[in-house]
C-alpha cells in the first residue's frame, strides 16, 4: 500500500469563486479549516498534509496541530 501527503490549496482572504474566504470563521469550536485538516489527516493513505498558500498568509496559525497525528507543513505559492 503506498502512503501519499494530502495537498490542500488555502487561500484566507478568499475562495476560488473571488468571494470572502470561510476557512477562518468557528464550526463546532474550532476553524473551518482546522475541520478540513482533521479530515484529511483521518484518511488511513495519508501520510503527510501540505497547506499551500498565498505569499503573506499563515494558515498554521487557524489548526491545533498537536491533536493531529500526522505531519503538516504549509509553503508559500509565489
Amino acid at each position: 500500500m503506498k502512503y501519499r501527503g494530502q495537498t490542500i490549496a488555502i487561500d484566507l482572504q478568499q475562495s476560488r469563486l473571488g468571494l470572502p474566504a470561510r476557512v477562518q470563521e468557528q464550526l463546532a469550536g474550532t476553524t473551518v479549516l482546522d475541520q478540513t485538516v482533521r479530515r484529511a489527516a483521518a484518511v488511513p493513505l495519508v501520510a503527510k498534509i501540505v497547506l499551500v498558500h498565498p505569499r503573506g498568509q499563515n494558515p498554521m496559525a487557524l489548526i491545533d496541530a498537536a491533536k493531529l497525528d500526522k505531519p503538516i507543513d504549509a509553503h508559500e505559492d509565489p
